[in-house]
């Protein structure tokens, strides 16, 4: 974001901020709304508030956002339907990869827009599995204050807001001190010689991992599961103009646990007012939200324990608090019982553990 202040002030560019009283009340398709409005140039914004935005919403207002300098997202994953949609839309995306502390890392300017390169220099590159025979690895990165000029002004006046440990990879690096952020990457090569190059796909963080335990065997990745599931939802959700309900959020729970567990989490997208005129049903789309459910299981070859079980393990709650749908709901009730998530819409995974732990604990984990 500094980034993008300071082109704007170097260029004399006029600049807009938004102000929300209420991020989690902000209807994601209004952005756009407002981007019109504003005859904006170009946007940049959180990569959370731009995931919920139904598929239909962009090809209503594809002709502006083609129209636009660049539309950038930052803050979390970019999942492959969402890329395909700018894609498919011709929409001049820029998809960044950084931190707040560290500023921008890595990003993707064309199609595929999950294929993220270097912005300047390549951070070191750890290893955490052997090459896979289509020539793929996953890695972590480790990134020194001579890479990243705001992390060295960090440590020039002792403020350095990021642990720094030695790099533990081999080479002339090794032992010098890093920032190592917690995400993990697959790194691929894509063309071929003498025109490859490499890149990098954000594929979750270390603590996106799901471990089951209690005579539950394996891991799911939750993050890459939440993304599919979400994609299955906004697709089945956006075919039909009548529902007043958007996907607010979603968390995938099984570490030490025998079986996996969800919870969905719902905004009615719509004024009450507008639903008794119009006689749309305030029903949440239950049996669209199990379809996707079973959907993403399916995709990512989920079955036994790891497998989500709508009927005895999923729970689907509203943005305001109250309970839906779902086994033991009545355990959970209450308006501060909502998934936790960062300003950038990042899932706080311990803290909801916390609070939705009494529903966890009354569920039926037998598998049939």
């Amino acid at each position: 974001m500094i980034e993008t202040i300071i082109t704007h002030l170097t260029t004399a560019t006029p600049l807009a901020f938004i102000h929300f009283t209420d991020i989690y009340g902000f209807p994601p398709r209004q952005l756009i709304d407002w981007a019109i409005a504003a005859d904006a140039g170009s946007i940049f914004c959180a990569m959370g508030l731009v995931r919920q935005i139904p598929k239909e919403t962009f090809c209503t207002h594809a002709e502006f956002l083609q129209s636009l300098y660049s539309f950038e997202v930052a803050g979390s994953t970019i999942s492959n339907a969402l890329s395909q949609i700018f894609e498919e839309l011709r929409i001049p995306a820029v998809n960044i990869y950084g931190a707040t502390e560290l500023g921008r890392i890595l990003y993707a300017s064309k199609a595929p827009y999950t294929q993220l390169q270097p912005i300047h220099r390549t951070p070191l590159v750890h290893p955490i599995s052997e090459y896979k025979p289509d020539g793929s690895r996953y890695v972590e990165f480790w990134l020194t204050p001579e890479m990243l000029p705001r992390l060295a002004h960090q440590l020039a006046h002792g403020r350095v807001l990021m642990k720094l440990e030695p790099f533990p990879g081999d080479g002339p690096h090794k032992g010098e001190l890093a920032v190592k952020p917690e995400d993990i990457f697959q790194e691929l090569t894509t063309g071929n010689e003498p025109v490859s190059e490499t890149v990098y796909v954000h594929v979750g963080r270390h603590t996106d991992e799901v471990r089951l335990g209690e005579g539950g065997f394996g891991s799911v990745d939750g993050a890459l599961y939440e993304a599919a599931l979400g994609s299955e939802i906004n697709a089945r959700i956006g075919r039909s103009s009548g529902c007043p309900w958007t996907l607010d959020g979603a968390q995938l729970f099984g570490n030490n646990m025998t079986c996996t567990a969800l919870v969905i989490q719902l905004r009615l997208d719509r004024d009450p007012t507008e639903l008794h005129e119009t006689n749309l049903s305030k029903d949440p789309p239950i049996c669209e939200l199990y379809e996707s459910v079973e959907e993403a299981n399916r995709i990512l070859g989920l079955v036994g324990r790891k497998r989500v079980h709508t009927g005895k393990r999923t729970l689907i709650i509203g943005s305001d608090g109250t309970a839906l749908h779902g086994p033991g709901s009545e355990r959970v009730a209450g308006p501060g019982v909502l998934l936790s998530m960062t300003h950038k819409r990042t899932l706080k995974r311990w803290e909801n553990v916390c609070k939705f732990k009494p529903w966890l604990d009354g569920l039926d984990f037998s598998e049939s």
